[in-house]
């Protein structure tokens, strides 16, 4: 989560943040059926990026949002999120507030109740692989207000 999305400091504090990076492999699962197993060593050179699920399921939503309504929401417009496939790259144009009410809210919608169709044909599931290195950081804060009621004396 913390290298996806970080995490809020408040303000008028002093706060002290203390982050451990962890990596963990896991090959014992390669041949496990999934959703544990079936991890894909090459999936950090399919996806140019440091491969995570969320990022898989957010290509996902983009591919099939721009294949439905020729635009993505302004938060798929990452570096990560590659919905060129083998074709040349070319940024796609972010919907406006119309289209997004009118077409990207469906899409969502469809594809979380797996009842999206493109085409007459229903989209199917994203094909998200377990990452074989898991990166997960652990982290302590402790925070005092500032400046604190003995310093003000």
């Amino acid at each position: 989560m913390i290298e996806e999305y970080g995490f809020a400091l408040r303000p008028g504090s002093e706060t002290y943040v203390r982050i451990r990076l962890q990596k963990d492999m896991f090959p014992q699962y390669k041949d496990t059926p999934r959703p544990l197993g079936y991890c894909d060593p090459f999936l950090e050179e399919k996806f140019n990026t440091n491969y995570t699920i969320s990022v898989c399921i957010m290509q996902h939503r983009a591919i099939n949002m721009l294949k439905k309504c020729g635009c993505i929401t302004f938060y798929m417009d990452r570096p990560d999120i590659d919905i060129s496939g083998d074709k040349p790259y070319i940024r796609p144009r972010i919907c406006n507030l119309k289209e997004e009410r009118t077409c990207a809210d469906q899409v969502l919608e469809g594809l979380a109740l797996g009842t999206l169709r493109i085409n007459n044909q229903k989209v199917p599931e994203p094909d998200c692989p377990s990452p074989c290195v898991y990166t997960t950081y652990t982290y302590t804060i402790s925070q005092s207000e500032y400046p604190s009621s003995a310093v003000k004396d």
